[in-house]
């Protein structure tokens, strides 16, 4: 059973694919799956068939046709749908185990035949950005520490250098020698989507700067496409700065703009999430005790098709 909604400041709608609380029923949703695509191409004499040089991939277009039933206190649910639907919002489309969600603004309803005490309305929807998205965003951690004390778990580096464990160890207790605390400092981030797409870099300072080195900047590379981003700028303790990169903004938690701090080498129009694996490093020569974390929400090129 297919479940939508369209939600916006002024309330929300919602369509169900059956019977239900709703007086909304869906007959049929279309644009759904792919969308349309235009093409740059050139033909050349003597040869057959044309060459494309260019694609474009167009504004999505949803239409959903449904009935309400006009009886009782429906007829004043037709009215609040409509001033729902005069403003932009966002389309969130279900099944019962998917759910994504999509910008759109319904630019068109045309009224249908009155079938007993059922009227069947038609509703069509614009999508500037084409792509379906998650209805959560995807939160993974690439840079932070990580204390290993009171686990019940001694880290300590055998012969080979290498970091070992031995578990067993009263709560609370430590065994020496061992390691207190260990830095994270990559991380594989996995976009599940079909597109490529833009994540939002947050930074919280946990600590004091760092007095071995002279110049203070946090160096963000994502080694899966040759992508860096590199911010020069001495944040204190207590800082919160945020690299917005779909919105191209970088500011900090009073709001002040840290665009200027942006290496001349950096361009956040440059920065993505390739799909599947991306290997995302971070340099951090601001302080050693810095979370930074990765947000992201996976693009589809469908959301949800019975």
């Amino acid at each position: 059973m297919l479940y939508i909604t369209y939600e916006n400041e002024i309330g929300k709608l919602n369509l169900t694919g059956g019977s239900g609380r709703s007086p909304w029923h869906i007959i049929e949703a279309e644009g759904l799956g792919l969308t349309g695509k235009s093409y740059d191409t050139a033909t050349f004499p003597g040869t057959v068939g044309q060459q494309t040089l260019s694609e474009n991939v167009e504004p999505r277009t949803i239409i959903i046709q449904c009935d309400v039933h006009m009886l009782g206190g429906s007829r004043n649910e037709v009215t609040k749908a409509l001033r729902i639907l005069n403003h932009p919002g966002t389309l969130t489309i279900r099944d019962g185990i998917r759910a994504r969600k999509i910008n759109a603004r319904c630019t068109n309803s045309a009224e249908g035949e009155r079938n007993g005490g059922y009227k069947v309305f038609a509703f069509q929807f614009v999508c500037d950005y084409p792509y379906f998205e998650d209805c959560h965003i995807t939160s993974v951690p690439v840079f932070k520490p990580e204390n290993l004390i009171g686990n019940g778990i001694r880290w300590y580096l055998d012969g080979d250098g290498k970091l070992a464990s031995e578990s067993g160890i009263t709560e609370g207790a430590f065994k020496l020698p061992c390691i207190f605390t260990r830095r994270i400092s990559s991380s594989d981030v996995f976009n599940f989507g079909d597109v490529e797409c833009e994540p939002v870099i947050r930074i919280t300072v946990q600590g004091s700067q760092r007095t071995d080195v002279a110049a203070k900047r946090l160096i963000i590379t994502n080694t899966s496409t040759n992508q860096q981003l590199i911010l020069n700028y001495a944040a204190q303790e207590g800082d919160e700065i945020t690299i917005d990169i779909p919105n191209r903004k970088i500011f900090d938690q009073k709001g002040t703009n840290l665009i200027s701090y942006l290496d001349s080498s950096s361009f956040l129009s440059d920065f993505w999430l390739q799909k599947n694996d991306n290997i995302i490093t971070v340099k951090n020569e601001i302080t050693d005790f810095c979370l930074v974390i990765c947000e992201f929400s996976n693009k589809y090129i469908e959301a949800v098709i019975e």
